[in-house]
Parts: C-alpha cells; structure tokens; sequence
C-alpha cells in the first residue's frame, strides 16, 4: 500500500550540470505511462520515468559516464523508501537519489567527493599516459592536450556545437575521444602539435562544429 504519496528527487541535469531537486508523486502518472522531468533551469530533459506494471523503469542520462543507465524500482520502494539511488553502471558512483530530503542531501554530499575523487585521478591518468608503443613523446603530446582541454572545460569555454558545456575527455587507442554528455555527439582527435598549438591559442573550443 502507498503511505507516502510524494518523494523528492536530486539529480545533476545533463545538459547544464546543476543540481536538481524535484518532488514526484504517482499523481504525474495520471492518464500517461511515462512521464518526462524536465530541468526547471534550462527546461531540457533530464530522465523519463515509466510506469512499467509492479515496476517504475527510469531512463536517465548518467553524469558520470555520459551513457544512458536504465534502472527498475519497485513501486512500493520507490514512495516509501526513505532513500534510494540509481548507480553509474561503469563506476558505481550514485548520481540520483530518490527519497526523503534529509537523508539525500547527505549522500548527494558524498556523491559529490566520490565524482571529484574519479576526475582527480582521471586527470591524474593523464598525466601519467603512456601510449601502446611506449613513445614518451607522445604520451607527453597527449597529456597536455588532455590537459588544455580540461583548462577550457574549467572555464566554461569548451563546448559542443547544441550548446552544451559539460562534455567528457578520455583517450582511446592514443587518441582523445570528446563526448558531448547532452546530445551524445562525439569526435577523434589525433594529438599532434598542431591540434595542441590550437587549444593553446583558443580562447574557446567547439568541437564538432559545422
């Protein structure tokens, strides 16, 4: 049986990267099957919940990863746990908690130091890249662009062509692969010096830019 009729919900929006706090109750679902929460900051959506029979399926785009995480809740869960959270399935960080407003400020706090904790040592992997022939020089090449690129990230000034500034910067097969985390548009970057100069002379980046 229900007993609590409403939730709150915090979550991190994808698209402009600020904190959320929501409240839901089963009363949304009136008439619909699924329903689309928006941000009420940049009005773009943040995840769709479903109501899926003894079960509600939340579609949310993680924070963390960039991917799209499908998470199952039980109903009687869902309005009546005092705290529940959805997991990035790549790092198992919580990224969204459900439940009440005490107990989830609490561990969105500490969510917040285990994602600061995972960009440290990502840029600290960086750092210490070595590429697969074991060329130093490369691997340093690599370092700074990664290096500059998350100087503009940090300033606001890297971006993708829909808008977006929270985007993500990894390496693959000694290249950097930028992911935008809003639209899912991606693009290989081979590190010469002639890409590095550029970031050194950008006072932006848009990648994938027409």
């Amino acid at each position: 049986m229900i007993q609590n009729y409403e939730q709150h919900i915090t979550y991190i929006c994808p698209s402009c990267g600020r904190a959320v706090t929501r409240i839901i109750s089963p009363f949304m679902f009136s008439g619909r099957k699924a329903i689309a929460v928006l941000c009420p900051v940049c009005m773009l959506p943040c995840f769709t919940l479903s109501n899926a029979g003894k079960s509600y399926r939340m579609d949310i785009q993680c924070i963390i990863c960039g991917e799209t995480h499908c998470i199952g809740f039980r109903k009687p869960d869902l309005w009546n746990k005092p705290l529940l959270t959805a997991k990035c399935e790549n790092t198992d960080v919580d990224y969204c908690f459900i439940g009440d407003a005490d107990k989830i400020r609490s561990a969105f706090e500490k969510a917040k130091n285990d994602i600061a904790e995972l960009q440290l040592e990502e840029e600290e992997y960086f750092d210490d890249y070595i590429p697969a022939d074991g060329d130093e020089a490369v691997g340093a090449l690599i370092a700074a662009i990664c290096e500059s690129l998350h100087i503009l990230s940090e300033d606001n000034s890297l971006s993708c062509r829909c808008g977006n500034k929270k985007i993500h910067i990894t390496v693959i097969d000694d290249n950097i692969f930028i992911r935008c985390n809003s639209c899912g548009s991606t693009k290989l970057f081979k590190p010469t010096d002639d890409f590095l100069d550029e970031l050194y002379q950008a006072e932006s980046f848009i990648f994938n830019k027409k």
